[in-house]
């Protein structure tokens, strides 16, 4: 890994000058500028200012940022890690520099004016204890509830007219803030997850480890979706096959493997309505025995 140095440029102590503590933003982006730069806009223009943005430059030249915002530092892996080696390296950061909390964005999400300040009020449990906190998502104007229990399968998260802030077992990393003690305690997301299900993984560790995750019931972060009818790329299924797999059998229990054999079908039975069918298919089989072998890493090149 490589990186480039910390600006010359303070960033301001924010232990004093803040309530709440030191927040730093990690922003994973792969060849996607323009919503990288949309994402960083929305940063720079938060209520409760933040003292750090990392970006993970999975790949790409976005040098200039860091001349455009002090704030910014750029880490830059040498390859695609995906978002679960991006979001382990931006973790692992904000924790070793020091700083309180650590605010995980894609670089399609682009978070609302009070999104961070909404989060840190929530961030801390009535007994004391610091918890990981995200709000709801407006999804091309539509908007999603967050997060999902663990019980017998992932349960999905209350209804959109739910009014109160709510506690889930897993949740995606688009709008999460992390206390980067997490990070001390349990590690960071594993990146030979590559890509998909690292969220749910690290959730369910948090979970493990006494960790509360809070949804706070209001639209936080808005993204631009795919367009209506689009179908994700068929190599998605790979990785989705296998790191659901390795998750239920270090998670899960009867009920849970039961779970994931009736939507591993499920999801197969769809692909056979796509034209590309087979190659669908192929890489969920692949995925599902990789799965069961422990063959983890970036096996199949987006």
């Amino acid at each position: 890994m490589t990186s480039k140095p910390v600006p010359d440029q303070p960033v301001p102590d924010t232990q004093n000058d803040y309530r709440g503590g030191s927040v730093a933003a990690v922003v994973v982006t792969y060849r996607r500028p323009d919503g990288l730069q949309r994402s960083l806009r929305a940063l720079g223009e938060q209520e409760r200012p933040l003292q750090r943005i990392y970006v993970i430059d999975n790949g790409g030249d976005i040098a200039e940022l860091e001349q455009d915002n002090p704030l910014v530092r750029i880490i830059r892996p040498g390859s695609n890690t995906g978002p679960a080696g991006g979001f382990a390296l931006g973790l692992q950061a904000a924790s070793d520099e020091g700083f309180d909390w650590a605010y995980l964005l894609n670089d399609d999400d682009r978070p609302r004016p009070h999104a961070v300040g909404t989060l840190l009020a929530q961030a801390v449990a009535p007994q004391g204890q610091s918890r990981l906190v995200m709000g709801w998502v407006n999804l091309s104007g539509q908007i999603i509830p967050t997060g999902a229990r663990w019980h017998r399968g992932l349960q999905p998260p209350p209804p959109a007219d739910h009014d109160t802030p709510y506690d889930v077992d897993v949740i995606t990393f688009g709008g999460l803030l992390v206390p980067t003690q997490v990070v001390r305690e349990i590690g960071v997301p594993r990146a030979d997850f590559f890509m998909m299900w690292e969220e749910y993984e690290y959730c369910l560790r948090a979970r493990q480890h006494g960790y509360t995750i809070t949804v706070v019931p209001t639209p936080l972060v808005d993204i631009d979706g795919l367009p209506p009818g689009s179908r994700s790329a068929p190599w998605r299924a790979y990785y989705e096959a296998r790191n659901s797999s390795v998750t239920i059998s270090n998670f899960g229990d009867f009920t849970h493997r039961w779970w994931w054999i009736k939507r591993q079908t499920k999801l197969a039975l769809a692909s056979c309505l796509a034209a590309d069918r087979w190659p669908r298919l192929r890489f969920r089989l692949r995925g599902i025995v990789d799965g069961t072998r422990g063959r983890m890493g970036r096996v199949v090149q987006p």
